[in-house]
């Protein structure tokens, strides 16, 4: 069977290991391309709450230059930087579920831009994540369970 690659789908899995159909075992943040007709059937978001659509790359741009406090109003937004001195963004510190952020450190970036996730893991980590090479990008989707980058 022929797959047109364009009709396919992205969906973000953020639940835990499991097994889903044609893909078999899948992992929290690990993304999924369906089908139209996949998306309608047993293996679609209808049937499974742990698939959600992946947030699309061509967002509105909010340019980090110095020290950012991330708000609500970023979900769905592409958080860019083009520093050339070290600048930390500091995550929401109570996100809504489905809060969907993504960081791109741009070409002309020289500097460091460390993601701050406050008491709220990511990964299952309280720990700072730094995006230190040109064109690096970090996506985070808000869960019950934290944050699930991608």
């Amino acid at each position: 069977m022929h797959i047109d690659q364009t009709v396919l789908t992205q969906y973000l899995y953020i639940g835990p290991a499991a097994s889903l159909g044609r893909f078999g075992s899948v992992v929290s943040g690990q993304t999924l391309s369906l089908t139209p007709d996949e998306v309608d059937t047993q293996n679609g978001p209808q049937a499974s709450p742990n698939l959600i659509v992946k947030p699309v790359a061509n967002k509105a741009r909010r340019a980090i230059t110095a020290a950012y406090q991330v708000l609500q109003a970023d979900s769905g937004r592409l958080l860019s930087s083009n520093i050339t001195a070290p600048v930390t963004a500091t995550l929401i510190v109570a996100p809504t579920l489905g809060t969907n952020l993504e960081f791109v450190h741009e070409a002309s970036a020289t500097a460091t831009l460390t993601l701050d996730p406050g008491t709220i893991a990511i990964d299952g980590v309280v720990a700072t994540f730094a995006l230190t090479v040109a064109l690096n990008r970090k996506g985070l989707i808000y869960t019950s369970i934290g944050w699930i980058s991608y």
